[in-house]
């Protein structure tokens, strides 16, 4: 395919990432921030990110990349689901993942001042991010979500044979201990928010698996996909082409329930816009 001349489904996800992009940058100009706001919206920004990435792959018919990039795409939208799952939560999981992503530079800006072979300038970024995330960490706003993430820190190292895992940010106050273990918690509740013009039955009926299959390139599990021993011909492939159907779906898919969700907890004022754009590009928005 041509780059340029877009497929139906492409021209659609093409739509929701430009109004995507446009509604953020509405809502960073016109309203006023809070850190937890600032954590979801950096959060949606991320996932805009990776949606458009798939569009690009898509449009290059780069099937590998693209399936990788979508699983990345999940990872971000599973998150950013929990993070506004349940409303009475929505700042302290906004602020957990504020603190293990300090925690995380804090970790990295050490291990890499360590390292004899950087260079002088990449120790002194290193020792300016390491200043930034401890100043960070000790503002009284997060003081509490500090504390838990030390206490889930020493609880899941007791059970755990390595001593000095990190807690993810979403395992902190009793939440899953690993990714597959909050995909399956929160599947059931997508289920229900699908809108039905999305068809997919493997969202719909077998959403607690999309992990996995989405993770079978990522692992190269599948670098023999086609290939016949016996038969030599059976190597001869090329690098691109595919149906890249399936993955532009699951984006859009992630686009409109981030955007739905988003909205209608965290910045209502925009929600008019949202659906009139669904209605003008004939999609339908999630529950």
């Amino acid at each position: 395919m041509a780059v340029g001349k877009y497929s139906s489904q492409l021209e659609s996800l093409s739509q929701c990432i430009v109004f995507g992009d446009h509604l953020y940058n509405e809502i960073v100009k016109n309203e006023n921030l809070t850190l937890q706001k600032t954590v979801i919206l950096g959060l949606y920004k991320d996932l805009l990110k990776k949606i458009d990435s798939c569009f690009i792959l898509a449009d290059h018919e780069s099937i590998t990349g693209l399936k990788n990039i979508t699983r990345a795409a999940f990872e971000t939208h599973i998150g950013l689901v929990y993070m506004l799952q349940e409303e009475g939560k929505i700042e302290e999981r906004a602020l957990s993942y504020w603190v293990v992503h300090n925690k995380s530079e804090i970790k990295y800006a050490n291990m890499g001042l360590k390292d004899k072979s950087h260079s002088k300038e990449l120790k002194n970024t290193l020792k300016q991010s390491l200043k930034r995330a401890e100043i960070f960490l000790s503002e009284e706003i997060v003081q509490e979500v500090v504390r838990e993430w030390e206490v889930t820190k020493d609880k899941i190292n007791r059970n755990n044979r390595h001593k000095n895992y990190d807690p993810k940010w979403y395992s902190l106050f009793e939440g899953p201990v690993t990714l597959t273990a909050l995909i399956y918690q929160i599947g059931g509740d997508l289920q229900k928010r699908v809108p039905s013009h999305i068809h997919l039955d493997m969202i719909k009926n077998k959403y607690k698996y999309l992990y996995e299959l989405l993770s079978i390139e990522a692992h190269s599990y599948s670098a023999l996909t086609g290939i016949n021993p016996v038969d030599k011909l059976s190597l001869s492939t090329t690098l691109r082409g595919g149906n890249a159907d399936l993955f532009t779906n699951l984006a859009k898919m992630f686009f409109l329930d981030a955007t739905n969700l988003l909205l209608k907890l965290i910045f209502p004022s925009y929600q008019t816009a949202f659906k009139n754009f669904c209605v003008g590009n004939d999609l339908k928005s999630f529950k």
